[in-house]
């Protein structure tokens, strides 16, 4: 029974390799009778060859000029925008210098700056803004993008034990002009 499904795959092996020389050999072919042609028509072969060297450089230079469609979401806290502006710009870091979008350190998008431009591609980007934080008597500044208030109380390492009150509330997502006030207990 080994020696049948030896001699199986043997003989696939055989088909396989009949079939690449029989396409060798139709390419071995093609390319004797484009030179003997190539030596009978110099001329004509050399506008052929340089016609499609300019026709894929044209098609190089123009897909590089193409408009893509980008799905940007912009979200300051308060809005949320969502446009699909068309670009021809390469990287994000362009597109967003394009479309006057400045990104600071706090901010947060889904991509990389450094990212090629694909059509379609979706930019999400979270704006931060000041967080004032209120608590024994002093007020403090996070500056962040959305986020709980116990969150931001962590980030800016204020401690709060369980019965002190977190206004608007420990779970609240803070938005842009409001305010974390902790009341003691």
């Amino acid at each position: 029974m080994i020696d049948k499904t030896e001699s199986k795959i043997e003989l696939l092996l055989h088909a396989i390799i009949n079939q690449v020389k029989l396409y060798l050999g139709i390419f071995a072919n093609a390319i004797k009778r484009f030179i003997f042609y190539a030596k009978c028509n110099k001329k004509r072969v050399g506008i052929i060859v340089g016609l499609i060297i300019f026709l894929i450089v044209s098609g190089i230079c123009l897909y590089k000029y193409i408009p893509r469609e980008v799905e940007l979401i912009y979200d300051d806290s308060l809005t949320i925008s969502q446009t699909s502006p068309k670009t021809q710009c390469r990287t994000v870091e362009d597109f967003l210098e394009e479309q006057k979008i400045e990104i600071t350190t706090a901010d947060t998008i889904n991509c990389n700056l450094e990212d090629k431009i694909t059509s379609h591609m979706e930019i999400e980007i979270h704006k931060a803004f000041d967080i004032p934080i209120v608590a024994d008597g002093k007020t403090v500044t996070l500056h962040s993008v959305s986020c709980k208030a116990i969150n931001a109380v962590k980030k800016m390492k204020i401690k709060v034990k369980d019965e002190d009150i977190v206004l608007p509330g420990r779970n609240h997502i803070m938005k842009n002009g409001e305010k974390i006030v902790i009341k003691r207990v």
